[in-house]
């Protein structure tokens, strides 16, 4: 992973991380399957952070808002029970957690 510093920030990831914990169990009486989903989500990037970046960092921070954003669309929808089906393919990151919005009991 890499670190950069940050307007507001010493060492800013610049990134969002998914952690998946598949659980089984061989257990004939026990419903045992699972999946436990961990996300560390970057922070959103504010002007002040971007003043004096290079064009290269300028466009992550442009993505990192951009995939926040698409987040936020999915999570309103899914709030709202409203169709989210086209949100998911805004971002890498609603990508990779469409499953978890998608089970039954995902969002109440």
């Amino acid at each position: 992973m890499v670190y950069h510093l940050t307007g507001v920030h010493d060492a800013s990831s610049r990134s969002h991380a998914v952690l998946r914990v598949y659980i089984y169990t061989d257990e004939v009486d026990v419903e045992g399957e699972g999946v436990l989903t961990l996300v560390d989500l970057a922070g959103s990037e504010h002007r002040i952070d971007s003043m004096h970046h290079t064009a290269q960092r300028r466009k992550e921070g442009a993505e990192i808002n951009s995939s926040l954003m698409a987040l936020k669309s999915v999570v309103h929808a899914r709030a709202n029970q409203t169709d989210a089906e086209h949100l998911y393919r805004r971002s890498k990151l609603t990508m990779a957690l469409k499953n978890s919005f998608r089970l039954p009991h995902a969002v109440r």
